[in-house]
Formats: structure tokens, C-alpha cells, sequence
């Protein structure tokens, strides 16, 4: 009784918390207020994530974290991610299946792009390799849905097509992060051509 009281708790919570900065409205940009929220609702699923693992309920946690996952953007601080990576890290070493561990590779990789691109905005072959990773990833999952549909595995099936909607959003987000950027300088003809294959590369994707 006591733990669903708590679940309760943060299923309202998480209701709420888009309003709970309406207060900060005309005082923040509007994309700064969008981070501030988006950083409340990984702090809320990372919680939550706690929660179950203390109550031994692997499966909802793992659900928790991967929604904290989500709710990251390339404008979060490294300090905000490399505690949500660190905790879903040591989670997945406890409790997670061969799957789950397969899939840390790509979370490890993907903070440590995320260093190297908070120190280099525009090194555009560290986007470049970001990119082939979130489409590697993306891969994955399509080759473990089939897998799972082959060996007539519904649950394996749809519990993997429910991640590919954001596996597709990561591989977006990445292209758009890197297109927004430009290059400083007009004059280095190398970095225009890297920019302009990021474009291309990100068009060929989404045919």
C-alpha cells in the first residue's frame, strides 16, 4: 500500500511539473524555460527510477530511466548527464539482461560524445560519429524487433517497437543539433565541406 501511495506521488508529479515553472514565464526565454522543464522531468523519472529499484521492481525502473534518457537534450549540462548515465549505468550491471547490457555500449558512447562536443561544438567528425552511432542504435533495435517477431516473442516485439520511436528521434537530433551550428570561419574550406556532407548526410537519412 505504501508503495503505491509513493507511486501516486510522483505519477502527480509528473502531471504537474510541466505547470510548476509556469511562474518563470516572461522571465526566461522560452526555449531556456522548455530546458528548465525537460531537466524537472529527468529528476522526477530518475527518482521515480530509485524508487523501484529500492522496491525491487527492475522492469518499471529500467521504464523510468529510459524516460530521464528522453528527456535530455544536447543543452543539458554534462553534470545533469553524467549523473543520469552513472545511475542507469550501475542500475543495468545489477539487474540488466544480455539486451540491456548490450545497449550500455551505446549509452556509455553517447556521453562521451557529449563531452567531446561540449568542448568542441564544431567538430563536425565527432557529429559525424555521433550520428552513425544513434543510427547503429537505431538499427539495433529494428534487428531485435524482427528477431523477437521471428521467434514469435509479442512481448519481446512490441517492448522493442516501443523504443524505436525514440531511437529515430535520437538519430534526428543529433543531424539537427549539428546543422544548427555553422562553421566560424569562411575561409576553411575543409570545415564547410564537413558541414555541407552533415546536411547531406542528415537528407539521405530521412529519405
Amino acid at each position: 500500500a505504501a508503495a503505491h501511495a509513493v507511486r501516486d506521488v510522483f505519477e502527480q508529479a509528473l502531471e504537474i511539473s510541466p505547470r510548476a515553472l509556469d511562474c518563470e514565464e516572461g522571465l526566461l526565454e522560452d526555449h531556456q524555460l522548455h530546458l528548465r522543464r525537460q531537466e524537472l522531468q529527468v529528476r522526477l523519472h530518475a527518482a521515480y527510477a530509485a524508487f523501484e529499484t529500492r522496491f525491487e521492481n527492475p522492469g518499471r525502473a529500467r521504464e523510468r530511466y529510459r524516460r530521464a534518457l528522453d528527456h535530455l537534450e544536447g543543452e543539458h549540462s554534462l553534470e545533469l548527464r553524467k549523473e543520469l548515465y552513472d545511475s542507469y549505468i550501475a542500475f543495468e550491471k545489477q539487474h540488466g539482461d544480455t539486451a540491456a547490457l548490450a545497449d550500455l555500449v551505446y549509452v556509455r558512447l553517447r556521453f562521451r560524445y557529449e563531452q567531446l562536443i561540449a568542448r568542441q561544438p564544431r567538430n563536425w567528425d565527432a557529429w559525424f560519429d555521433f550520428a552513425k552511432l544513434e543510427q547503429q542504435s537505431l538499427s539495433a533495435l529494428s534487428s531485435s524487433a524482427s528477431h523477437a517477431r521471428s521467434l514469435g516473442d509479442r512481448t519481446g516485439y512490441l517492448a522493442v517497437q516501443q523504443l524505436l520511436p525514440d531511437g529515430l528521434q535520437r538519430v534526428r537530433s543529433v543531424f539537427s543539433r549539428a546543422t544548427a551550428l555553422r562553421p566560424e570561419s569562411d575561409t576553411q574550406k575543409r570545415h564547410w565541406q564537413r558541414y555541407v556532407w552533415l546536411f547531406i548526410a542528415s537528407a539521405v537519412f530521412e529519405e
